[in-house]
């Protein structure tokens, strides 16, 4: 029998909700918690354009966890946010799930998880 070393959630949330750095930094801030895993350091967000994208447009930012790291990038002028979350221990689906559904006022949210082999 497998045993579940980790996973991966690849989140699509598809929301007319207005993001800014403040919203992306509570969202990334809250995400551990809510997965069931522990943050290792503060969220770093990044806003475009900026010096090294100048053609670009929105918001990307990362937080680093002790089982490994979530992520997302945004595109307003799509109203489409990615978000991943990596993890070497399962993740609390669910409750992501609903989280981001209340913080983004949306049902329009998928979801791919992808489970880590074990040994």
């Amino acid at each position: 029998k497998e045993i579940i070393k980790g996973e991966n959630m690849a989140i699509s949330v598809f929301s007319n909700k207005h993001i800014d750095e403040k919203f992306g930094f509570y969202m990334l801030s809250s995400l551990p918690e809510k997965a069931g895993l522990i943050p290792y350091a503060d969220p770093i967000i990044h806003s475009f354009p900026n010096k090294q994208a100048p053609d670009e447009l929105g918001i990307s930012g990362l937080m680093m966890m002790i089982e490994s790291h979530c992520a997302f990038h945004w595109w307003p002028a799509k109203n489409y946010m990615n978000i991943t979350i990596s993890s070497c221990k399962p993740i609390r689906t669910k409750l992501v799930i609903n989280f981001l559904k209340e913080i983004f006022g949306s049902e329009n949210i998928l979801c791919t998880l992808t489970v880590w082999p074990g040994k």
